[in-house]
């Protein structure tokens, strides 16, 4: 069944719910990813609501564990962390997360992998100042091949100790362009 791909890029501000923002570019144009639930584009988007103790140099799994919306159901598992599409093409994924009461000059880094370890994406940040936590983010497309393929996004630091990786953390994925073959 052929979908009709529309409005992937915009420079005016969309409808609340409809559009999720990419990038701010410089001059002030944003561009957005148009999701339409009306024509079923496969995705979802989950956010923690309850933090979790990670130990320094621990990989933690993000577990959404208030699903947003997903489409169609069952794609994502909470249990998990994994996202699991049935539809081929490429797909836009976007993490973010933080630790609360990490030190001065700790690295806090987000990666989203697609099957465990294969084409692994990664971004961090170095924490400065003395309050607050330290926060990391990313946003990365992969081919998926509509079968076994899986993604999960997972979080982790270098601070002496356990941080708590933050409750309203978030895990978005869509289908961008389905495949043609």
């Amino acid at each position: 069944m052929a979908k009709t791909i529309r409005d992937y890029t915009e420079t005016t501000l969309p409808a609340i719910g409809d559009n999720i923002l990419l990038s701010r570019l410089v001059g002030g144009s944003e561009q957005y990813f148009r999701f339409d639930p009306a024509n079923s584009n496969p995705g979802f988007a989950c956010v923690r609501t309850s933090t979790v103790s990670v130990g320094s140099g621990v990989a933690q799994n993000f577990l959404g564990d208030s699903v947003l919306f997903q489409n169609p159901s069952g794609w994502y598992v909470s249990g998990t962390g994994r996202f699991t599409p049935l539809v081929a093409g490429w797909y836009g994924y976007y993490s973010q997360g933080g630790f609360s009461g990490a030190n001065d000059g700790v690295a806090i880094t987000c990666i989203i992998r697609k099957n465990g370890s294969a084409l692994t994406q990664e971004s961090f940040s170095i924490k400065t100042g003395s309050s607050g936590g330290a926060f990391s983010q990313l946003f990365y497309p992969f081919y998926m091949n509509g079968s076994s393929d899986y993604v999960e996004a997972l979080y982790s630091h270098n601070d002496v100790g356990n941080l708590n990786l933050g409750a309203a953390g978030l895990f978005v994925g869509m289908l961008l362009f389905p495949s043609t073959s």
